[in-house]
Order: C-alpha cells, then sequence, then structure tokens
C-alpha cells in the first residue's frame, strides 16, 4: 500500500487500485481524450477526489520514470 499527502490528510490507495487508475488514465489519454476530462472521469469512476487521481498520476509517471533509468534501449 501507498501513502500520499493529499491537502494535509493522508490517503491510503493499494498499488493495485493506483495502477489500475493509471491504466484507465492512459488509456482515455491513448483514445483522445482530454487529460483534465480524463482525470475527472476518472475520480468519479474510482471515487476519488480530483486531488487524488493527479497525485496517483503523478506518483505512478515518476515510478515509471525511476524503474526507467539505466534502462538500455
Amino acid at each position: 500500500k501507498k501513502l500520499w499527502m493529499t491537502m494535509g490528510e493522508l490517503m491510503l490507495v493499494s498499488e493495485g487500485i493506483a495502477h489500475s487508475v493509471m491504466l484507465d488514465y492512459e488509456e482515455s489519454i491513448g483514445e483522445g481524450i482530454p487529460k483534465q476530462t480524463a482525470v475527472k472521469n476518472l475520480a468519479k469512476i474510482w471515487s476519488l477526489t480530483l486531488q487524488e487521481v493527479v497525485q496517483i498520476i503523478k506518483e505512478q509517471e515518476a515510478d515509471n520514470t525511476a524503474s526507467k533509468l539505466g534502462e538500455i534501449v
């Protein structure tokens, strides 16, 4: 499980949910849905706040970037 700070409150979201939110986000972007609309839709679908979805996306993107460091292409 991961902990995120959201407006001064701790938010507990499992890795599985965070991963699923990110997959849904990437799918939405791939379909040409604007980022802001994708975030709003995901907040509704996953019963999260907009800030929580944004934080999950930022965290997942940071994890993806960090895991690719040193990767031979």
